[in-house]
């Protein structure tokens, strides 16, 4: 099933946090929370003219050539079977920031844990700067949801990694036989613009 992710002009929730953590970690400004037109007035006290100052708008990037899917080897499973599902990226765009979350059968599977994959890490340690994880996975397998997980690039070390990658991989045990149907939720990957890290638009969803 192919989607199309709806071009936003603000980061989700787990990369404003990962963002808010880069600026008291790193001072990097390359990270903020809003690329949308903000206003300030202030009245002088003598002439009480009121002045408005704007944030200058940001352009949101789109690419035709970004995607998001799940790797699943095998989605008929046997009761008692482990296996792993892999979130993969794919694009040519030099990406900063990325999240995702979960949701599942938990009448037919069961998640144990979620990893970092390799697509940011990789590309971070070849420049010797850290990825942040914020927020941290969280697994509720009585209603088959794994919250938001997001993973960013930290530091002041330009651009980003692109091609092909996996950007976390989720592990889980069949608890009968059965097609596996898992959906990604809450999707979106960061990119450079200007000053900001806004959210990539044209990203295609494959679950």
């Amino acid at each position: 099933m192919r989607i199309e992710l709806i071009k936003k002009t603000t980061l989700g929730t787990a990369l404003l946090a990962i963002c808010a953590a880069t600026v008291l970690i790193t001072g990097c400004s390359g990270y903020n929370a809003k690329t949308t037109v903000t206003t300030q007035s202030t009245i002088s006290p003598t002439s009480g003219v009121t002045s408005t100052f704007v944030q200058p708008k940001t352009t949101t990037p789109t690419s035709t050539k970004t995607s998001i899917n799940l790797s699943i080897p095998n989605r008929d499973v046997k009761a008692g079977n482990t296996f792993q599902i892999d979130v993969v990226i794919n694009t040519d765009q030099e990406l900063r920031s990325g999240q995702c979350g979960l949701t599942f059968d938990p009448t037919l599977m069961q998640c144990s844990k979620v990893e970092e994959g390799g697509f940011f890490k990789d590309w971070a340690q070849q420049q010797g700067i850290i990825t942040m994880v914020l927020p941290q996975a969280q697994i509720d397998n009585t209603k088959g949801v794994i919250s938001t997980m997001g993973d960013a690039l930290m530091g002041m070390v330009p651009g980003g990694p692109t091609g092909t990658g996996t950007f976390c991989t989720y592990s889980f045990t069949a608890l009968k036989d059965g097609t596996v149907s898992p959906k990604l939720t809450d999707v979106e990957l960061g990119v450079q613009a200007g000053d900001l890290v806004v959210a990539l638009g044209g990203v295609q969803i494959d679950n």
